[in-house]
C-alpha cells in the first residue's frame, strides 16, 4: 500500500470516528462523564478505581464506551452507569477522532485508555495506530515510538516496600519496551541508534525488554511481551520516577496504569475463563494517587519532541526558502492542463517540497508525469478538510435559495480551495509555507525573502474587490481595507503561527454560528452573495498581519500576466517567451476557459516584436482595447488605478443561481395548495403536481410538512400516474446560450421532478469542453458527448437512449430562457386527460400558431414577464394539430410508440410536424398551453446549412409521402388565418359571445381550434377536401368533406371564413 492510499483509509477511519463519537454525546445521560475504554483485560484494574475516584471527585455519573467483548467485565464496575459498546475497528476510528482533534478531558470526555495520547504530532498516531497493517509505511515516516508490556491482575503481586537505593538509578531513566508489532518490519540499527541517542544525547538511562538492543539495563524476557513478572513489578514501583514514552500503538506501562494495576490486584478474584470480579466496595484511591500522576509532563513533551525529529531524520529547521513547502491546490482537469508548464514551475520555485493538493486523481496525474520525485509530491485534499463536509454546509447556508435544487459543486470548491490553503497551518510544522495558484506560472526563480532583512516577502497587485471586504469585517469586526494595493498575487508566503492566530480569531467570534473558521466564513456570507467573489484567503490573511504583525513582512510590488492564456499556448510558449516575459512579469496565468484569441496569434510570442518591445510595453498597448475585465498595472503607470470588480467568482462555471421567487411572492405557493385542494376530486395527478409544487415554492417549514403530508396522502389514497421530465437539450455551439438556458432551469424547475439531459451535437466552439467539466460537478445531469453533429432528430433520439420509462420527455432548444412555473403549467396539462400526448409553450418567437405577442429589449424582462405571465388560468389548453419543437413536452407512453423522430429530417426542419403527427395518429391530443410562456431567441441553435429553402422543400416531400398531405399548408395557421381571428374582436365578438362560423378550406381545424379556445360558446366547424389533412383534424372541432355536407346552408352561419390561404 503507497503512502497516499494509507492517507485515504487514514481519513475514512476518522471520519467514521467522527460520526461515532456525534452517537455517543446524543446518547450521553444528562449529568453524566464519558470514560472511552479500549482496554485490554489488564487496563480493567485500575480503570474501576480510576472510574470510582473520578466520579467521587466530579459528582457525576459516568458512561463507558466499551468494546463488545468487553461488555461482560465492564457491567459488572459498580461505577458504571450505562454503557455504549463499538466494535473494535470502530474503536480504533474513535480513538483517531478524538486525537486528532484533542478532544481527551474535553466535552465531558475522558480517555481512560492505555493510550495516553503525548505524540510529536497527531498524524503520528495515525501511523501508529495502523502499524501491524502498514509497517512499510511507517517505518518510511520514521515516527514510530512505543513501549509497554501487558500486565494482568492475576499476576500482580502486593506492592513491595519502596527501595530507596533504587530510587536515584531510576529517577533518570527511561523505559523503552516496545510490544511484539512494534519490531515488525523496524530495522534493528533504528532502535540502535534510538537508544544511543537518549543515552548519550539525553543522558539518560535505557531499560529495554527486547534482547536484540544492547543497553545498560535490560528487562529479562524471551519476547517483548513475555518479561520477567518479578523485574517488571520491580521497576514499576518506581516507574512515577520516569519519563514514560508513549505513541499509542503498544499496550502499557505508564504510571497510572502499572501502579493502579499492583495495589487493586489484590481485590479482584479470579473467576475463570478471562473473568475477574470486582468487589462491590472497592478501596478507593486518593485525588492524589488518581491525578497527580508523578511524572513529568513537561519534560517528556520536550523529549519526545527531541525524539521525533531524531525519528523524521530532521535536524531543527532554520528559517529561510530551503524549508518552506508550497502547496499547490489544483483539480484533475487543469493539473492535467497544465502538466507541461509544471516542470517549470518546479525549477523556479527550487526551494521545499512542492505538494500538489487535490483529489486520488490529481496524485494519478502526477504519478504518471516526469516531475522530480524528489522535488515533488501529493496531498489528499480531504486530509486537511473534507470537502464534502463544506458543500454540506453551504448547501446548508443556501437551503431557501436552492429550494431543494443541487449545489454546483464549483461553487463549494471556489470556497474550498482557500480554505484549505488556510487549514494548512494546523498540519504545518515549518514556520512558513507557501500557497501557489495552479494556473500561474512563475517566469523566473522565486525567492521569498528580502536578502539584506531576511524578511519574508507580502507581494502585493492592483486590484479591488468590495464584497471581500465585507466578509472580513463580519469575520473579524473591526478590520477593514488598510492599503491601496491588493494581496491577491496568485500566491503568498504564511507565516503558520499568525495563520493559526487568524484562524483562532476568527473561531472564538461568538456572534457567527459555526464551530470551525470556515463554517463561519460561510455563514457571515449572504446566501445570495454566496456566489459572488464574497471571501479572498489573500486579503484577509495580508490584512491581518498588516494590523497584527505590522513589522513581520516586507512589501513588493508583483506583476503576473493574468491575461497570459488568451496570448500564449501552454503547449507552444518557449524558453524564449519566459525569457523575455521575465523582464517585466513575475509569473504568468493560463486561467481555465482561455484560449489563444483569433487577433492574438503571433502577437506576444513574435519574435520580431519581442527584439522590438518589452512585454510591458506590447501589454498595455493591448489593454488600451479592453472594454472589461483584468488590466496589469504598474505603480509608475499613469493607469495604475485598481482594478474593481465585483460579480462572479473566479472559475465559475457560468451558471448563477438566484432565488426561486425572484418574481414570485411569498405566499405564491398557498395559491398553489389551493388549487390542488380544489383538484382532488376532479384529477389526481393535477392535485399532486399542484402540491408538489406549492412545497418547492414554499419557504414556510410548518406548510412544507403539511404539503408534504398532503402529498403522501394521495398517492397512498389512489394511483398517481405523474411520472418526472426529462429535459433534453441539444447543444450546438452557442456556449453563452446554454448556459442561460441551463441557468434559468436550475433557477425555476422543481430539482424533484426532472432529469437534466445535454446531448452535444459535435460544437466546434469550447462548448463541449464546458459540458464536460459542469457534468462533472452536476450528478444531477446527464451530459452526452458526441462527436459529430447528429442533427436534430438524430441527436434526440441518442439522448432518449439514456431515458427510462420513469419520465416524460421535454425536448427544449438550448436558445430557450424558462421562466418561473412554466414547466409546472406543462405539465398540467400534458396530465389533464390521459389521451394527451403532447403539450407545448406559447413564446415570443413564432409565426401565428404558438405566438404570444410581447416585446422587451433584455432576456430578463422576458423572464420577469413569464413569472407573471404563468398563472393559473380557467381555460389554458388549445388542442392543435401541431406544435412547435422549440419546448415540446411528449408523455413517455406516446414517444415509445412512435419509436422516436424520424432521421430521414436530418439535420433539421419539420420533424416536429412529423413527430405530432404520428403522436396523433395513435389517438393521441396535442395541446398548446396558454399559460406556460417560454422566452425563445429563435434560430440560434440550428446546424447552418448551405441551402435552408432546398432542405425544407425536401423534407415537406417526405412529409407528403408520410401522411398525405403538407403539414406546413394543412396543419398549420397562416398569418391570414391568425390576422382573421383577430378581426372577429373587432366586429363585437367577446368571449362570451354565441355566434356560427365555418372555415372553408381548414386543413386540419389549427384556426378553429384557436377560434374554439378565445370563443368557447360559439358554433364552429370546417370543410376540408383533402381527406388525409381531414382525418387528422383536431378532435374538439367537426370538419366536413364538402360545403353539400355541412349540417346547414353556408349562408346560415354568422361568419364564413374561406380563402385565406
Amino acid at each position: 500500500m503507497e503512502w497516499n492510499e494509507f492517507i485515504t483509509f487514514f481519513n475514512d477511519k476518522y471520519l467514521v470516528g467522527e460520526e461515532i463519537y456525534n452517537a455517543l454525546k446524543d446518547k450521553r445521560p444528562e449529568n453524566t462523564d464519558i470514560i472511552i475504554c479500549s482496554a485490554q483485560l489488564g487496563d480493567t484494574v485500575w480503570l474501576a478505581a480510576y472510574a470510582e475516584a473520578y466520579k467521587a471527585k466530579n459528582n457525576c455519573r459516568l458512561m463507558y464506551v466499551t468494546k463488545t467483548s468487553q461488555v461482560s467485565i465492564i457491567n459488572k464496575y459498580p461505577a458504571v452507569d450505562a454503557v455504549f459498546d463499538i466494535t473494535p475497528a470502530e474503536m480504533e476510528a474513535l480513538e483517531l477522532y478524538i486525537v486528532r482533534n484533542e478532544l481527551w478531558n474535553q466535552n465531558h470526555i475522558v480517555f481512560g485508555n492505555h493510550r495516553e495520547f503525548i505524540l510529536v504530532n497527531k498524524d503520528s498516531y495515525a501511523l501508529s495506530l495502523y502499524l501491524e497493517d502498514f509497517p512499510d509505511i511507517c517505518v518510511e515516516r520514521k515516527a514510530i515510538l512505543g513501549l509497554g508490556a501487558d500486565i494482568e491482575p492475576s499476576k500482580m503481586q502486593k506492592n513491595k516496600p519502596f527501595d530507596e537505593k533504587k530510587k536515584e538509578e531510576y529517577s533518570n531513566a527511561v523505559v523503552l519496551m516496545p510490544s511484539a508489532n512494534t519490531f515488525k518490519g523496524i530495522d534493528i540499527d533504528f532502535w540502535e541508534r534510538l537508544a544511543k541517542h537518549i543515552s548519550e544525547d539525553l543522558h539518560k538511562k535505557v531499560y529495554t525488554n527486547y534482547n536484540g538492543l544492547k543497553t545498560e539495563v535490560m528487562i529479562p524476557g524471551t519476547s517483548p511481551l513475555a518479561s520477567s513478572l518479578d523485574e517488571l513489578q520491580e521497576l514499576s514501583q518506581y516507574i512515577d520516577l520516569f519519563i514514560g514514552l508513549r505513541s499509542g500503538i503498544c499496550d502499557y506501562l505508564t504510571a497510572c496504569n502499572a501502579n493502579l494495576a499492583i495495589i487493586y490486584s489484590e481485590q479482584w478474584t479470579d473467576k475463570g475463563n478471562g473473568e475477574y470480579e470486582f468487589p462491590s466496595n472497592p478501596q478507593a484511591l486518593g485525588d492524589n494517587t488518581i491525578y497527580n500522576f508523578a511524572y513529568d509532563r513537561e519534560k517528556e513533551n520536550q523529549l519526545i519532541m527531541e525524539l521525533g525529529n531524531l525519528l523524521k531524520n530532521e535536524d531543527v529547521k532554520e528559517s529561510g526558502d530551503n524549508n518552506i513547502d508550497t502547496l499547490v491546490v489544483i483539480t484533475p482537469k487543469d493539473c492535467e492542463r497544465l502538466l507541461p508548464l509544471y516542470p517549470r514551475l518546479v525549477a523556479n520555485i527550487d526551494f521545499g517540497t512542492i505538494f500538489f493538493v487535490g483529489t486520488d486523481e490529481v496524485k494519478s496525474v502526477i504519478d504518471g508525469s516526469s516531475l522530480d520525485e524528489s522535488r515533488v509530491s501529493f496531498i489528499n485534499e480531504d486530509s486537511i478538510i473534507n470537502f464534502d463536509k463544506v458543500h454540506a454546509c453551504m448547501t446548508k447556508k443556501m437551503e431557501n435559495l436552492l429550494a431543494g435544487r443541487a449545489l454546483p459543486r464549483g461553487i463549494t470548491g471556489w470556497y474550498y480551495q482557500q480554505f484549505l490553503k488556510m487549514q494548512y497551518a494546523l498540519k504545518c510544522q515549518n514556520e512558513y509555507y507557501m500557497v501557489w495558484d495552479g494556473d500561474t506560472i512563475p517566469c523566473h526563480k522565486i525567492s521569498m525573502f528580502q536578502e539584506e532583512s531576511g524578511k519574508p516577502y507580502l507581494d502585493l497587485k492592483h486590484e479591488y474587490h468590495p464584497e471581500y471586504f465585507e466578509t472580513l469585517g463580519k469575520i473579524l469586526p473591526g478590520f477593514g481595507k488598510v492599503i491601496e494595493r491588493s494581496f491577491i498575487s496568485e500566491h503568498m508566503l504564511i507565516n503558520t503561527k499568525v495563520m493559526r492566530e487568524l484562524i483562532e480569531e476568527i473561531e472564538k467570534n461568538e456572534a457567527i454560528e459555526g464551530n470551525s473558521f470556515w463554517e463561519k466564513i460561510i455563514e457571515a456570507i449572504p446566501a445570495e452573495m454566496i456566489q459572488d467573489s464574497a471571501f479572498s484567503e489573500f486579503e484577509t490573511y495580508g490584512t491581518f498581519v498588516a494590523l497584527r504583525h505590522s513589522s513581520m513582512y516586507k512589501l513588493r510590488e508583483w506583476h503576473s500576466f493574468r491575461q497570459g492564456g488568451t496570448f500564449y499556448s501552454i503547449d507552444t510558449i518557449s524558453d524564449r517567451d519566459f525569457d523575455w516575459l521575465s523582464k517585466d512579469f513575475d509569473a504568468i496565468s493560463f486561467e481555465k476557459g482561455h484560449s489563444v484569441r483569433e487577433d492574438n496569434k503571433n502577437l506576444f510570442d513574435n519574435p520580431y516584436y519581442q527584439e522590438k518591445l518589452t512585454a510591458r510595453q506590447m501589454l498595455e498597448a493591448a489593454q488600451l482595447e479592453y472594454k472589461e475585465g483584468y488590466k496589469e498595472t504598474w505603480g509608475d503607470s499613469e493607469s495604475s488605478a485598481v482594478n474593481e470588480h465585483t460579480g462572479m467568482y473566479s472559475g465559475s462555471d457560468g451558471i448563477v443561481i438566484e432565488d426561486r421567487l425572484k418574481y414570485l411572492s411569498k405566499d405564491t405557493y398557498k395559491e398553489y395548495e389551493k388549487l390542488g385542494d380544489d383538484l382532488v376530486g376532479k384529477n389526481v395527478d393535477q392535485a399532486y403536481l399542484c402540491y408538489e409544487n406549492a412545497h418547492f415554492l414554499c419557504d414556510d417549514a410548518e406548510a412544507k410538512t403539511r404539503l408534504e403530508n398532503k402529498k403522501k396522502e394521495l398517492a397512498s389514497n389512489n394511483a398517481i400516474k405523474v411520472k418526472k421530465t426529462a429535459i433534453v437539450i441539444l447543444s450546438y455551439n452557442q456556449l453563452f446560450l446554454m448556459q442561460r438556458c441551463i441557468e434559468s432551469i436550475y433557477n425555476n424547475c422543481n430539482p424533484n421532478d426532472y432529469l437534466l439531459v445535454i446531448f452535444d451535437n459535435g460544437s466546434k466552439d469550447g462548448s463541449a469542453k464546458w459540458l464536460s467539466e459542469w457534468g462533472e460537478n452536476h450528478d444531477e445531469a446527464m451530459v452526452i458527448l458526441n462527436e459529430t453533429n447528429l442533427g436534430f432528430s438524430g441527436g434526440n433520439n441518442a439522448a432518449c437512449q439514456y431515458i427510462s420509462d420513469d419520465y416524460d420527455v421535454f425536448f427544449l432548444n438550448n436558445d430557450t430562457r424558462v421562466p418561473a412555473n412554466a414547466l409546472f403549467w406543462l405539465r398540467m396539462g400534458l396530465y389533464a386527460a390521459d389521451d394527451i400526448g403532447a403539450v407545448g409553450a406559447v413564446q415570443n418567437y413564432a409565426d401565428a400558431d404558438q405566438i404570444h405577442e410581447v416585446e422587451f429589449n433584455d432576456p430578463e424582462e422576458y423572464v420577469k414577464h413569464g413569472a407573471e405571465f404563468n398563472v393559473y388560468m380557467k381555460n389554458p389548453l388549445e388542442e392543435q394539430s401541431k406544435l412547435c419543437g422549440f419546448a415540446l413536452l411528449v408523455r413517455k407512453e406516446a414517444w415509445n410508440e412512435t419509436g422516436g423522430f424520424d432521421e430521414r429530417f436530418n439535420p433539421g426542419y419539420v420533424e416536429d410536424d412529423d413527430i405530432c403527427l404520428h403522436i396523433r395518429y395513435l389517438g393521441y391530443r396535442t395541446m398548446v398551453c396558454h399559460n406556460s410562456f417560454i422566452y425563445h431567441v429563435g434560430s440560434q441553435s440550428f446546424i447552418r446549412v448551405e441551402n435552408p429553402h432546398e432542405l425544407f422543400v425536401k423534407h415537406r416531400k417526405i412529409v407528403i409521402e408520410k401522411w398525405g398531405f403538407d403539414s406546413t399548408l394543412y396543419a398549420g395557421m397562416s398569418r391570414n388565418e391568425y390576422n382573421f381571428i383577430m378581426s372577429l374582436a373587432d366586429k363585437g365578438y367577446t368571449e362570451e359571445s354565441h355566434f356560427s362560423l365555418v372555415h372553408v378550406g381548414s386543413g386540419c381545424g389549427n384556426m378553429l381550434g384557436h377560434i374554439h379556445y378565445l370563443y368557447p360558446n360559439a358554433d364552429v366547424c370546417g370543410v376540408e377536401e383533402n381527406e388525409a389533412a381531414r382525418n387528422f383534424a383536431i378532435s374538439c372541432i367537426p370538419v366536413y368533406p364538402s360545403v353539400e355536407a355541412l349540417p346547414k346552408r353556408l349562408e346560415e352561419y354568422d361568419v364564413v371564413a374561406r380563402g385565406l390561404g
